[in-house]
């Protein structure tokens, strides 16, 4: 579910270029974002001993990246 949701995001997102090495790019890029999201959070919340702080460092990391992207496209 949370593979489709960011692939429909990435496309609404980019409707006015959507092409599709565009299309492909962003399914390449939710899956990649996903597993890695899983896996570093799965590694932070071993470290932390808790689920909470690495759900929060996740999440923190996410929205930047985000934002950073986002600033660098437009």
């Amino acid at each position: 579910m949370i593979i489709l949701l960011s692939i429909l995001i990435g496309m609404v997102a980019g409707l006015r270029a959507m092409s599709a090495p565009a299309a492909v790019a962003d399914f390449i890029g939710a899956i990649a974002g996903t597993f890695g999201g899983a896996s570093a959070r799965a590694c932070l919340a071993r470290q932390f001993g808790r689920n909470l702080p690495a759900a929060l460092v996740e999440d923190v990391i996410a929205i930047a990246f985000g934002l950073i992207i986002a600033v660098a496209v437009s």
